[in-house]
């Protein structure tokens, strides 16, 4: 195994992977190499002084993923979230670390820990069964209404998207297109009554017809509280990433830094929040489908033994522009664009674009703005929308 980067082996000891998976990774990255048997690779790292994470490393990483995401996060999904980063860490472990980091949210989760079982029975048969759609508006005041779309056998969270107002468009496009690419068609489409999903029921529909069970419905609209599987996430979600954001743009507000009377203000922070919700959403998908469910599972690991969905081929999946024009061409109407604000610069492509390099240059990362909301004070995200207001009222005097 000298031939092998100590680096290497430590790096893969130190992710959690056992000797034996070690010595399969090593195999296929050193193909030819020998000696890298498990036995090997024990006897390598007891004589180079590699070991799994010690209690003093585990709890480095927790307090860096608290940064990273706060500190709403328990053992499971925190050790969803530390798996997504390719750290396998015991849930035990996870916890005695939290507990050490950071004691006094340790003990609000615990204090106030809720029995989230769903009261009605819902027995999907199996995962490509049923897909839940709905969408969230806890911040809907700043122009920014998230979307997601979680498989009902597993849990996991399929696909997700984060617009300054719900639309038709943009929901087929983010939502129900992308779980098409990337996964295939659902047997069935659940959502609430709400107009938006127009679109995404209407491709749901047709491509049912040529493929799918012929026993399942292609869709059902029904009322919120019988949409359950989804309707049950977004508490996870509100307080790991809604609520923090929404407290601090409240603050804004009431201390006079935005005026939400001003339509160009409006278009500035709707534009920057986005992209900072999104990055935090980012992150907790992640955690989420790498958690661990009480009496269900992984979310990641059911999809992977329990997969029924059917796979499309890619040139049946519409295009947006091809799915908007068959829709309108059988009677529908959508609309276009949903701005939260106005744009001053809407008629100025240039300006649109330059304006857009001069923020990217300037300003923090999203994923570094939504950390500082989360486990800062959050001055990152207001620079970063006072800075917006600002390039965008210089740009208009151009016009």
């Amino acid at each position: 195994m000298d031939s092998v980067p100590f680096l290497h082996v430590e790096y893969l000891v130190k992710t959690g992977l056992t000797y034996d998976e070690v010595s399969k990774e090593l195999e296929r990255v050193y193909p030819g190499v020998s000696g890298l048997s498990p036995r090997s690779v024990r006897r390598y790292c007891k004589v180079n002084g590699i070991s799994h994470l010690n209690e003093r490393e585990i709890e480095s990483l927790a307090t860096e993923a608290i940064m990273e995401v706060g500190a709403s996060y328990g053992r499971r999904l925190m050790r969803g979230y530390l798996l997504s980063k390719g750290f396998r860490i015991s849930e035990r472990n996870i916890s005695s670390a939290l507990k050490v980091v950071d004691p006094i949210s340790y003990e609000e989760r615990r204090n106030n820990s809720l029995d989230r079982t769903n009261p009605i029975p819902y027995r999907p048969r199996y995962y490509g069964h049923k897909l839940h759609v709905d969408q969230n508006e806890k911040l809907i005041l700043f122009g920014v209404t998230l979307v997601m779309a979680r498989d009902g056998f597993s849990g996991k969270i399929i696909s997700y998207g984060v617009m300054p107002i719900k639309n038709n468009i943009a929901i087929y496009d983010l939502i129900y297109r992308k779980a098409l690419q990337d996964y295939g068609l659902w047997d069935q489409i659940r959502v609430d009554c709400g107009r938006e999903f127009y679109l995404m029921l209407f491709i749901q529909e047709i491509l049912r017809q040529y493929y799918g069970s012929s026993d399942v419905c292609p869709y059902v609209q029904s009322t919120s509280t019988e949409n359950m599987p989804i309707e049950r996430i977004w508490s996870e979600v509100n307080l790991r990433v809604n609520y923090p954001v929404k407290r601090k743009l409240i603050s804004l507000v009431d201390d006079g830094y935005l005026d939400m009377g001003d339509e160009t203000t409006k278009f500035c922070v709707s534009f920057i929040t986005c992209r900072v919700v999104h990055a935090g959403i980012e992150r907790f998908v992640d955690a989420w489908n790498e958690h661990s469910i009480p009496r269900l599972g992984v979310p990641n690991e059911i999809a992977e033994y329990d997969d029924y969905i059917t796979v499309l081929p890619q040139d049946q999946i519409p295009s947006v522009e091809d799915a908007t024009e068959y829709y309108e061409s059988q009677g529908g109407h959508l609309r276009i664009q949903s701005n939260f604000g106005v744009d001053p610069l809407a008629a100025r492509l240039d300006l649109i674009l330059l304006r857009d390099q001069l923020l990217f240059n300037r300003l923090p990362s999203n994923a570094d703005m939504f950390s500082d909301v989360v486990s800062g004070n959050g001055y990152l995200l207001q620079t970063a929308i006072l800075e917006c207001i600002e390039v965008t009222n210089r740009f208009t005097l151009l016009i």
